[in-house]
Parts: C-alpha cells; sequence; structure tokens
C-alpha cells in the first residue's frame, strides 16, 4: 500500500486501497489474496473464494475530533460504505447484450478478461474466484443479525 494512492473522503475522512494493479515495484506491491469462507450447499460443506478485486477494499480513518476509537459507531461515508445508483442500474439487464454490441458475437467473449459487472453497481460489487465447489447457500450467506438502520 502507497499513501500517494489516497484520497480524502468528506471534510476530515481519507480511504487508501490496499492495492493497485500495475504497482511497481511489483515485487513490493504484490496483489494480496483475500479469502471469503462460505457454508456450500453440499451437506457439511465448506468452501472459500478469493476475491479477483482487491483493489476495491480500502483502508479508511477519519480524524473528526468529535469521533470516539469505536470505528462501528462512526457516520457512514459515501464512497467508502454505500454508494448511489440510478433506479435503471437496478433493472436486470443482459450482459450477452453488451458483449454482442461491443466483442461481436457473443461466443468470441473472452472469458479471461476483467468480469462483467452491471453498470453503476462496480465500486461495490466483488467478483470472486471460482470457489472449490460448485454452489454456496445463499441461507448461510445472510446476516444473522438485524442492522440497526444508519
Amino acid at each position: 500500500m502507497d499513501s500517494s494512492w489516497g484520497e480524502n473522503v468528506g471534510a476530515t475522512g481519507y480511504r487508501i486501497p490496499l492495492w493497485r494493479p500495475g504497482a511497481q515495484p511489483d515485487t513490493v506491491y504484490k496483489k494480496p489474496v483475500i479469502r471469503l469462507h462460505f457454508e456450500a450447499a453440499v451437506s457439511n460443506g465448506k468452501t472459500y473464494s478469493d476475491m479477483y478485486d482487491p483493489e476495491k477494499v480500502y483502508f479508511y480513518t477519519d480524524t473528526d475530533p468529535s469521533l470516539n476509537t469505536n470505528t462501528d459507531s462512526w457516520p457512514k461515508q459515501i464512497g467508502v460504505d454505500y454508494g448511489y445508483v440510478t433506479r435503471e442500474a437496478l433493472q436486470k439487464s443482459d450482459p450477452t447484450a453488451i458483449a454482442n454490441h461491443a466483442k461481436g458475437d457473443v461466443h468470441n467473449f473472452k472469458t479471461d478478461e476483467e468480469p462483467w459487472t452491471q453498470p453503476l453497481l462496480g465500486p461495490f460489487t466483488y467478483h470472486l474466484q471460482p470457489s472449490s465447489l460448485a454452489a454456496i447457500s445463499p441461507q448461510a450467506c445472510r446476516v444473522r443479525r438485524s442492522v440497526p438502520p444508519s
């Protein structure tokens, strides 16, 4: 991580990405492995998946003197904790239509390119490498406690 990658957030906040693609020297700025653990849909299955895009993970700090050391109590910040999107961005879309328009026939769409992301949802959409097990249980991924409104 290099502090020159950082940027101000609001009047007193500052965020720095954990990693930046293409950062040099690559022997110092190696791509980090962020591994998420899941419960698989198969019986007693546990699996994990690594993030494809760790550059979307940030360290954040705030110098507001009225804030305490409990970062969970800090106010949410746009661009750090959430983002705004338009209603159209949340509509169901067809990535093959984008592939057909940008690349020609969908069969020519290369799978080794960066994964497709719904427009405007990129900052908070994390792509995962293929898992060791085929299916992840949606029930196991749910938050088990209520999250208080902000």
